[in-house]
């Protein structure tokens, strides 16, 4: 039976989220363990909030203030109401404190309903344990309650379930893809751990988050392979020779054409890219530096289908109905894969075959081997059996999900 390999397609306009669990990830588990994110702030209820007039939707800007002009209202309406013998100057006081503060909670709320989106990928830290959580957003913003699982079956105390229930009302359903290390962020995006923002937008940042989701992918026309260095002794000049020399001899007249991201710092990562028709390359870098590449044909697939649609399909057919809201994207996205996918069958690692003399004499340096080189992903998988069950919003969600 002919070989292939599904090479994940993360889509061009993929956008990439920091979502904090509350203080110091209080909802971590509850997030993980019952596949959603959620964000506080329950005076200002979700229907409000979708029920802004389309005319202040004609650009952000406008829309966004409107989100802050109906947090500081009901905020300083709370107040008055809480305070009725403050003293001008108390009120002065607390109202431009409320003002302030009204400002960032608009700001968080605005991006998580209107600006996460289907597909979207999420990050979600734990400070406590040193953890993320990487995940894909599934559905539209809903408010309605969801069940929590329980960690026993039989539990002496039935409030209690074995971790922090969140009370947060306004939530996204997640498919969980990994759970990894700090220690696996890349230099480039270490500082998010210290960030304090709620939700943080890092589209900016998806070259450092695209190798954390899979070790090979396809992302904006170019292919990807990373290749962890699992080392933890110091890496010597010659064992950094042997890794060029090795890449060097693959490449021969194209190595102008293929690029490198390093970070061996004993333990690391290399990252390989280039162009999708030079697939077959980079297929074969990875099979010297990490050899578990094999000949045969290569097909793409969007990060929902790449995690789930082999084996899950039944599955996939409960969340559909959300993903109705983005078929124009959907289309594009199934357009690009079979035009890429064609270009990747065509190749069918002609270059491998014809070069394993090559690759014979590049794998046999023993500087190499000392770099302990892998092309296994990040992180510990979170199997799709364990959350089939809680992808689904209730019925009654549906009616309130946002356009």
């Amino acid at each position: 039976m002919e070989n292939t390999k599904n090479i994940l397609l993360i889509p061009d306009d993929t956008q990439y989220w920091l979502v904090r669990a509350n203080t110091k990830a209080e909802f971590y588990d509850d997030f993980q363990y019952n596949n959603f994110i959620a964000i506080g702030d329950n005076y200002v209820g979700l229907q409000e909030l979708l029920d802004i007039p389309e005319i202040f939707k004609l650009t952000s800007e406008s829309h966004e203030s409107q989100y802050k002009g109906i947090f500081t209202k009901k905020s300083i309406d709370r107040y008055r109401s809480n305070n009725p013998d403050a003293t001008n100057l108390e009120r002065q006081d607390a109202i431009a404190a409320i003002k302030r503060s009204c400002s960032i909670a608009a700001s968080k709320t605005f991006k998580f309903i209107e600006q996460i989106k289907i597909g979207d990928v999420i990050l979600v830290p734990n400070e406590g344990s040193s953890k993320f959580l990487l995940g894909i957003i599934t559905s539209s913003v809903f408010d309605d309650d969801i069940h929590h699982v329980k960690l026993a079956d039989v539990l002496d105390d039935l409030d209690d379930y074995g971790y922090h229930v969140s009370n947060f009302q306004k939530k996204r359903r997640v498919f969980w893809i990994k759970e990894f290390s700090r220690s696996d962020l890349p230099d480039k995006i270490a500082w998010i751990v210290s960030t304090r923002q709620t939700v943080y937008n890092l589209t900016d940042y998806a070259d450092s988050i695209n190798p954390l989701i899979s070790s090979t992918y396809v992302y904006k026309g170019n292919c990807y392979a990373r290749i962890g260095v699992t080392t933890k002794k110091e890496i010597s000049t010659a064992d950094f020779f042997a890794l060029q020399q090795a890449i060097n001899e693959v490449t021969k007249q194209s190595n102008e054409n293929v690029f490198q991201q390093i970070n061996v710092q004993s333990p690391g990562y290399i990252i390989l890219h280039s162009i999708l028709d030079n697939w077959e390359l980079i297929s074969m870098l990875v099979l010297v530096l990490a050899g578990n590449i094999k000949e045969g044909k290569v097909y793409l697939n969007g990060i929902i289908p790449y995690f789930l649609e082999r084996t899950h399909r039944k599955a996939i057919q409960k969340i559909e109905e959300d993903f109705k809201k983005e078929e124009l994207r959907s289309k594009k996205l199934d357009n690009d894969s079979k035009e890429l996918s064609l270009k990747l069958e065509q190749l069918k690692y002609s270059r491998l075959l014809e070069s394993k003399s090559e690759i014979s004499e590049a794998s046999k340096n023993t500087s190499l081997d000392s770099l302990g080189l892998t092309s296994s992903d990040v992180g510990d998988a979170i199997v799709p059996e364990s959350q089939m069950d809680n992808l689904t919003p209730p019925t009654e969600e549906s009616s309130k999900k946002s356009e």
